[in-house]
Parts: C-alpha cells; sequence; structure tokens
C-alpha cells in the first residue's frame, strides 16, 4: 500500500496543478496573487514536495524492515 501511495503523490505531485472551478482565469489568478503562498502547481509549491520527498525513505525502511524480520523466508542466492 505504500509504494502505491508513494508512486502515486510522485506522479500527482510532478504531473498536476490546482485549478478552480466556476471562476474566469482572470478572477483565478488574481485570488491565488491575493492569497499568497502556496503556488498552483504542485511541483513548484514547497509542502508537495517536501510530503512527496520524506516519503519515500519510510517506503524504502518498510522493505528493509520486512526483509531484516522475515530473512527465514525470502531465498536470496
Amino acid at each position: 500500500m505504500a509504494l502505491a501511495d508513494a508512486i502515486a503523490l510522485t506522479v500527482i505531485v510532478a504531473t498536476r496543478k490546482t485549478f478552480m472551478t466556476d471562476v474566469t482565469p482572470s478572477e483565478a489568478q488574481a485570488l491565488f496573487a491575493e492569497n499568497g503562498p502556496p503556488n498552483p502547481v504542485y511541483r513548484h509549491n514547497a509542502y508537495c514536495v517536501a510530503s512527496t520527498v520524506i516519503l519515500w525513505p519510510g517506503v524504502i525502511a518498510s522493505f528493509a524492515r520486512f526483509v531484516v524480520l522475515n530473512d527465514r523466508y525470502l531465498v536470496l542466492n
């Protein structure tokens, strides 16, 4: 499950952006400019990038923990 979450979050942050419905593009730009920080492009938003970066070591640690605790069931020749 964690691997799927990490892959999905990575793809979303790398390729998507926020959008607003029921407003014109100029009104949406004015709202973003008026309200400041989170950037509407996810890959330029520091919080999105940080959450993606922090998620990957957790996934790797989970796999490493599985290997260490279940080494008698794994055949690594």
